[in-house]
């Protein structure tokens, strides 16, 4: 279909094939193809090799670094999550972990799959309750670890997962938002890779291990650091590293902090790999995988579909000359003290010319082609400083001049911006000393409250609704944070 946000980008940029398949050497070389799990047939045979490899890793012995469990101690020791690697990190995790699958079932063209939880795919595949290798709950792992990368305490999670066969991410009151088109698109149409990462790690990302982890109190493990004992945490992270390889194939820039990980992986004979670095994860094209929606041939019949040339009318030489929107603060608010369960907890922002800086032109990459767009600016809130709680059994909705909010509003409701909530080291031991920021695109949300007619031009109301998604979480439980910054994007 050709959405508004395709049409812009046609008539704006034209002729776009060549930039479109600049990459085609290097996906060329690429031995592996990932594909959407989400669609794939009960009988594919990804899955009985997917579960024939966890078979296998559950078959070694301890001392062999390749072991299912030791795999898992990888992520708890080593992950990064609230920082600018968080996708960089994770894209060599699974890479070394594909390849890993590839020896032990002797099959050198072996890819992961990736977990698509957009709308109505948003249920994890059934065959990951058929299946007995690839259905958590059928596995008698023991997380039982420490790591002072994760937290002080011991992680003592179980083979359970808090959503059920057939039950969508979507249909969850709490974490509707996040896997809607329009909040994913969002993310996809953000040029800058801060608020690109933010907005992809706090949101589908973290909604996602804690839904499947610990809704309804489940305790499993995709809730905690020892997430990738539950098979489906592959596939999950290979759905995050194939939106960030969208992002990037369109020309979009990503951020490198110049990291290195000496000591977080192997190779597919159990061996230590000594040189990986956060800048060698940035090229798609130095691995030996692609996903099936950037394949050259795929790329081509977007191209084709959108009829590009026949929109060119000149004006698209124009545009491709204007720079990518630059993210600019355009007002604040201090918080008036923490987020509490069942409580709203709201904070005044300021911001000059609202109305104007609603209607003034952003530019961006569209999604799913190298094209520069136009549409209204994107109004994207940035909540400081946020303290991650040690219980984390909780969801955080932001909301926008919402007269009538409660804790049972779902996160779908229009008012509704977006939702967060934490996966990763907790309490004193959380990244950071600062705390942690969360990106909210508030757009639509203050697109509906101005259509009622409450949009004052001098600023909003945010508003912070902390809700447990599991009993026994005290009243008492403090999420403090230091305040909102308003960001034009």
């Amino acid at each position: 279909m050709l959405t508004r946000r395709s049409f812009l980008a046609a008539t704006a940029v034209g002729v776009a094939a060549p930039a479109i398949l600049r990459y085609r050497p290097a996906w060329s070389s690429a031995s592996r193809v990932r594909r959407n799990a989400s669609i794939m047939a009960p009988t594919d045979p990804f899955f009985s090799d997917y579960a024939q490899a966890i078979e296998a890793m559950h078959q070694l012995p301890v001392s062999d670094q390749r072991n299912w469990r030791n795999q898992a101690l990888i992520h708890i020791r080593h992950c990064t999550h609230g920082v600018t690697d968080f996708t960089h990190w994770h894209r060599w995790y699974l890479s070394f972990f594909e390849q890993i699958c590839a020896k032990l079932i002797g099959k050198p063209d072996f890819a992961l799959a990736y977990w698509d939880w957009e709308d109505s795919n948003s249920k994890v595949p059934d065959t990951f309750f058929d299946i007995l290798q690839l259905n958590v709950v059928q596995w008698s792992d023991q997380s039982n670890e420490q790591s002072d990368n994760w937290g002080p305490g011991k992680v003592t999670t179980v083979g359970a997962r808090g959503i059920s066969r057939g039950q969508t991410m979507t249909s969850i009151p709490q974490f509707a938002n996040s896997f809607r088109k329009s909040t994913l698109d969002g993310i996809r149409g953000q040029p800058d890779f801060e608020i690109f990462t933010g907005l992809l790690e706090g949101q589908p990302h973290n909604n996602t291990h804690v839904a499947v982890g610990s809704l309804h109190g489940a305790k499993g493990h995709m809730g905690s650091g020892m997430s990738s004992l539950d098979p489906i945490f592959w596939l999950h992270h290979c759905n995050i590293d194939r939106i960030w390889a969208e992002w990037q194939v369109v020309g979009n820039t990503s951020g490198d902090p110049n990291n290195t990980y000496p000591d977080s992986f192997y190779d597919a004979d159990g061996k230590p790999v000594s040189d990986p670095t956060s800048k060698g994860a940035l090229s798609l094209g130095s691995f030996d995988y692609i996903y099936d929606t950037i394949e050259p041939a795929v790329i081509e019949q977007i191209s084709a579909k959108l009829d590009l040339q026949k929109f060119d009318t000149g004006g698209g030489a124009l545009l491709s000359k204007l720079n990518l929107t630059i993210a600019t603060s355009i007002g604040s608010g201090a918080s008036p003290g923490p987020a509490l369960p069942n409580i709203e907890r709201a904070v005044d922002v300021k911001v000059n010319d609202l109305v104007k800086v609603l209607s003034d032109v952003r530019v961006f990459y569209a999604p799913e082609t190298s094209l520069k767009a136009i549409e209204p600016s994107r109004i994207i809130a940035r909540i400081e400083g946020v303290e991650v709680p040690q219980n984390t059994d909780m969801t955080v909705g932001v909301f926008v001049n919402c007269p009538y909010l409660s804790p049972e509003t779902p996160t779908d409701d229009k008012l509704c911006a977006g939702v967060f909530s934490f996966f990763g080291p907790g309490g004193a031991h959380a990244h950071h000393g600062g705390g942690r920021n969360f990106y909210i695109d508030l757009t639509d949300a203050l697109r509906g409250v101005a259509s009622q007619g409450r949009l004052a031009d001098n600023g909003f109301k945010v508003q912070l609704m902390a809700v447990p998604i599991a009993e026994g979480v005290p009243a008492d439980v403090r999420i403090p944070f230091k305040g909102v910054t308003i960001l034009s994007a």
